[in-house]
């Protein structure tokens, strides 16, 4: 699940699509504690430029923050850079290109919650399972599935491919794959 806040862009028809969903704040201190209030969901912030420096400053250690867009209205954030500030996505000039990367992230996100879910810490250690039986049943298949697998490079690195593939709009994954990719052993797997 993800909510999306959307601070001090004064578009009421943006995202109208999402409005279970969406949180519209002018106030950067009533966003940010609707945000540090929010830490078991995913956030997806889009700002005005003019308050993007000052929220990414202050956004700096919420980690469910997965994605700050900044929608360049006067050329205020124009010496920003997305490599200098982790979750900034990216500054856009339009509000189509905003809408359109801010779906596109969201629809990255749900793909991503379905096969983590399996895996709620709030689970006991045993459950009447006569309700969701086939939830049960897939979740076998699964597993039985990833035990089969090759442990070798060739399976390492396909796997880190497809990894890639699915994260390539999320400049902080791509970093942790990349990470990953150059530092992971048989010595540090628990870590992983």
């Amino acid at each position: 699940m993800c909510h999306l806040v959307c601070l001090d862009l004064r578009t009421e028809s943006l995202f109208q699509s999402y409005s279970r969903i969406i949180h519209r704040y002018t106030d950067i201190d009533v966003a940010i504690a609707f945000i540090d209030s929010m830490r078991h969901v995913y956030i997806l912030l889009t700002v005005s430029d003019h308050l993007a420096k000052e929220t990414l400053t202050r956004l700096k250690f919420y980690r469910h923050v997965r994605g700050v867009f900044v929608l360049n209205q006067s050329s205020e954030c124009s010496e920003m850079k997305c490599d200098e500030h982790e979750s900034l996505v990216g500054i856009f000039q339009s509000e189509s290109e905003l809408e359109h990367a801010v779906q596109t992230q969201i629809v990255s996100i749900e793909k991503q919650a379905l096969p983590f879910s399996i895996f709620d810490q709030m689970q006991q250690s045993s459950k009447d399972i006569t309700n969701k039986f086939n939830i049960f049943l897939w979740h076998q298949v699964l597993f039985h599935t990833l035990k089969q697998m090759p442990a070798d490079e060739q399976a390492k690195e396909e796997m880190l491919q497809i990894c890639s593939d699915h994260y390539q709009y999320n400049p902080r994954e791509e970093r942790i794959i990349q990470e990953y990719r150059e530092s992971s052993n048989e010595n540090n797997a628990i870590h992983w």
